[in-house]
């Protein structure tokens, strides 16, 4: 695989105020890391091991956690009821999961609570399907918290999710349900200089010198 990065836009622009690290990017566009489809498959391979786990993507601020959070959300609203060729995955429910924002999409729809402070994983609707719904996916990034803290109510719910949580070291912000649900820790590695430079024309806080 090529160790140069590219780039993903995300469609439709809309949902670009749906998710924080958009909202800093210009049209929605944003940058792809080598490693991104890489740790997708390994997020995949924990998945089909142990449905009821989960994963914790860290590493460095500022090495593309939430950036990787987003491009996981793309990746996975793209699936279809057949297997993919490479993850394995088919659709499933996906929970958008943060201080301010929790959106569910299931079966072509988009949902958000009434009040989004106050959500417990509770509240997610049982499928009205004779067969199993899949875990629900939920991707989680606490990082915009006044203060630091755990996704409420992870490990005490009786829904079936399997968690994906980016956060930088700090176990304040997930140690609790990692620990009880024996999640797989992540790594993302460092940006490389090429990286770092193609990064800096993608964001609107840089500006191109002419």
């Amino acid at each position: 695989m090529s160790s140069s990065a590219e780039t993903l836009l995300m469609v439709p622009h809309d949902l670009n105020r749906f998710i924080p690290i958009l909202r800093d990017t210009d049209h929605g566009e944003m940058l792809i890391l080598p490693d991104y489809p890489l740790t997708v498959k390994h997020i995949a391979d924990i998945y089909h091991k142990d449905p009821r786990g989960g994963a914790l993507i860290t590493g460095q601020p500022g090495n593309g956690k939430t950036t990787f959070l987003a491009y996981l959300l793309g990746v996975l609203l793209s699936l279809d009821d057949s297997p993919d060729e490479h993850t394995k995955l088919c659709s499933a429910p996906i929970l958008l999961y943060t201080p301010t924002v929790k959106i569910l999409f299931y079966d072509g729809q988009v949902y958000t609570p009434s009040d989004p402070k106050n959500f417990h994983f509770d509240y997610i609707p049982s499928p009205v399907y004779s067969e199993p719904m899949p875990p629900v996916c939920v991707l989680i990034n606490m990082g915009m918290a006044e203060e630091p803290e755990e996704p409420k109510g992870i490990y005490e719910s009786q829904c079936v999710i399997f968690p994906v949580q980016a956060a930088s070291p700090n176990p304040i912000l997930y140690w609790h349900w990692v620990d009880r649900r024996t999640a797989a820790m992540i790594g993302l590695p460092l940006w490389t200089e090429d990286q770092l430079l193609c990064g800096f024309i993608y964001t609107i806080r840089y500006t191109t010198q002419h």
